[in-house]
């Protein structure tokens, strides 16, 4: 790997154009900018196409590559058509990035440093803050609970200057809102699983990658912003089985009580009329079942 490190971003874009053009503006105005960006929109539809079509031939977005896809397989398959356009000009890393992120301008160079520094260091990514709002941290880096196996961020909440200011340290696990792979972590892993469709599948990919040998890694003084979505209780519980199936099988048994701790919780205060909702209840019967059985069923994202 050479000095300057060679990249391709490959960008990911669900019905959110024309928001999507901060994340590709800052990417272009990064300190080390990419060989090429590739702009996968996942299914957002023809009219959404459309629009995309129209401000990149006005010129919006120079040189942004668009791949549009047929299907919403979910964040992974996304990824993995973006990915597999970016390897063939073997790039050094790919830079993965969701469509509401927003890079500070050193903030790429930054993550480089990191896979420069080290070729076991499989995996870069930036502090995240929580878009819109003043001095919190979204994300420092993932952890991974002993016991239920439980996949949360210690640093969420806390004051981002104190989070930036933390050196450069191996995580578990970074958001895959914004990661910087290198090419042989990507190969040695593969593609990223589409199981999940959304939520969890880069805890996966991490795991696989740090299996390999490889590191995970946040870079020091890295930024970016991100605004954080809901995470449907039917998927937090059917996803986090999926990981704990594939990596961490002793936390299984620990994960279902505190699920079933959870769910206790709803059903009192339903009872004692306190809010509540059997509808979350049902989402994580719904989440155990299917993720022992691998089932995905998208018409219970909405249950809560």
């Amino acid at each position: 790997m050479s000095s300057a490190l060679r990249y391709v971003a490959v960008i990911l874009n669900y019905k959110r154009w024309p928001d999507t053009l901060d994340t590709i503006s800052a990417v272009g105005r990064s300190t080390l900018p990419p060989d090429r960006v590739i702009l996968v929109d996942n299914a957002s539809g023809a009219e959404h196409v459309d629009a995309i079509r129209r401000d990149l031939d006005a010129g919006r977005a120079p040189g942004v590559e668009l791949l549009a896809l047929s299907t919403n397989g979910g964040y992974a398959t996304g990824m993995n058509a973006g990915i597999a356009s970016a390897l063939e000009s073997a790039p050094d890393a790919v830079l993965m990035l969701t469509h509401d992120v927003v890079l500070e301008s050193d903030c790429i160079e930054r993550m480089a440093a990191e896979l420069l520094s080290s070729p076991s260091v499989g995996i870069s990514a930036p502090v995240l803050g929580w878009r819109g709002r003043d001095n919190v941290t979204w994300s420092g880096g993932g952890a991974i609970r002993p016991w239920t196996g439980t996949c949360w961020h210690p640093d969420m909440h806390t004051p981002l200057d104190a989070t930036l200011r933390q050196p450069s340290h191996d995580v578990p696990w970074a958001d895959g809102a914004a990661l910087l792979v290198r090419r042989e972590a990507l190969t040695e892993a593969g593609p990223l699983p589409e199981a999940y469709f959304l939520y969890f599948e880069e805890v996966d990919f991490q795991a696989t990658v740090r299996e390999h040998g490889r590191r995970v890694r946040i870079a020091g003084g890295a930024l970016a912003w991100q605004s954080p979505g809901y995470t449907p209780p039917y998927l937090a519980t059917r996803n986090q089985l999926l990981v704990l199936r594939r990596h961490r099988r002793r936390s299984i048994p620990f994960s279902l009580l505190q699920t079933g701790a959870v769910m206790g919780k709803q059903v009192a205060k339903v009872a004692l009329r306190r809010g509540g909702s059997l509808g979350e209840v049902r989402a994580r019967l719904h989440g155990i079942r299917d993720g022992f059985n691998g089932r995905l069923r998208p018409e219970l994202l909405a249950l809560r």
